[in-house]
């Protein structure tokens, strides 16, 4: 399915014109992850061209659970635009729908931005005693970031997961837990106690977003490193929690953040560090994201966290990830996804 511009008092020669095709993905992988809902991903790839024929793609790719826009609402604003690119018209609701737009337009205006030629992956860890197995396997393909997606089980069986997982940690390398707002306020306290003797690189999102008054003040006092992600998904959200002095990381989803220069431009003012990290979406929507990471002047070492290109089922030729790597994808590449959807 797409929507080209029919109305010839739209179809101006200096108009970007684009067209939309829906995707329904299943996952490969078992895993926990709420976000999500069920074991499929839906969303939007996006085709955009010029009158000079620059071509630029895009992804859109809702998270409801997020706090983003539906499907349906996401279909209703990309019809409503008749085939031209108009950020400015997608509601502030929508951040999925504006990243997707804004990322393409960007990158149709600035066809070389350049970038890293390949980025380190942290390895995402399934919940319970799987990761201690999984630990190991990822150790073989030369990763050195673990992130453990845990607050699924007892606290007295998570605690020895952790114990396994930080005895298999390679020397050197570093472990993330990320509980998805799931603790209690009392379980947060009990895991704090227990990570300021373990080193850990941060715990992420330890609870949901109505404790957000207790994650700042925590932040403030611990010697744990917090970091936020449920919390901090728009770049509205991102600059509340700035301007309420969150002295930990944010850890961005690109694809919902909302408008990709709207980011930048606030990314510039704020002095702490970001982290990004994949909302599950194919590899048109890693491009976007990973651009968005690379063109942080703040970027720094720690490992980004799409490991995640194996979870959705296969594109064909595609060589983007290389052990614990991931290569930027080339304009034909993304080509090639676009007609396989």
């Amino acid at each position: 399915m797409g929507y080209a511009c029919t109305y010839p008092i739209e179809c101006r020669e200096d108009l970007v014109r684009f067209f939309y095709k829906p995707y329904r993905m299943y996952f490969r992988k078992p895993f926990q992850f709420r976000a999500l809902g069920g074991a499929v991903r839906e969303g939007f790839l996006l085709r955009a061209e010029d009158a000079a024929g620059r071509v630029s793609y895009g992804e859109v790719a809702p998270l409801p659970s997020f706090g983003t826009e539906t499907l349906d609402e996401a279909k209703r604003v990309l019809d409503s635009m008749q085939g031209v690119i108009d950020v400015a018209q997608v509601p502030s609701g929508c951040p999925a729908t504006r990243f997707g737009l804004s990322s393409m337009q960007y990158f149709l205006e600035h066809v070389d931005a350049g970038g890293p030629e390949s980025f380190r992956l942290a390895a995402l860890l399934p919940s319970g005693r799987e990761a201690i197995d999984m630990i190991q396997a990822k150790r073989q393909l030369g990763f050195e970031c673990f992130k453990w997606k845990m607050g699924v089980l007892p606290y007295e069986e998570e605690e020895a997961i952790l114990d396994a997982l930080l005895e298999h940690l390679p020397d050197g390398a570093s472990l993330r837990l990320d509980a998805n707002g799931t603790l209690t306020p009392e379980l947060f306290e009990r895991w704090l106690e227990r990570l300021a003797r373990a080193p850990v690189e941060f715990f992420e999102q330890p609870l949901g977003a109505e404790y957000l008054d207790l994650m700042l003040e925590a932040a403030q006092s611990t010697s744990v490193l917090l970091a936020l992600d449920e919390s901090a998904t728009t770049v509205e959200q991102c600059r509340a929690l700035a301007d309420r002095g969150w002295v930990g990381i944010l850890v961005i989803k690109p694809s919902i953040v909302g408008d990709f220069q709207a980011f930048l431009t606030w990314r510039r003012g704020f002095q702490g560090e970001c982290v990004y990290s994949s909302a599950f979406e194919t590899p048109v929507g890693m491009q976007a994201a990973l651009a968005l990471a690379s063109l942080d002047s703040r970027f720094g070492e720690r490992p980004v966290g799409f490991d995640t290109y194996d979870f959705l089922m296969p594109f064909e030729g595609l060589d983007v990830v290389s052990g614990a790597t991931m290569k930027p994808l080339q304009q034909e590449q993304l080509e090639a996804v676009w007609k396989q959807v």
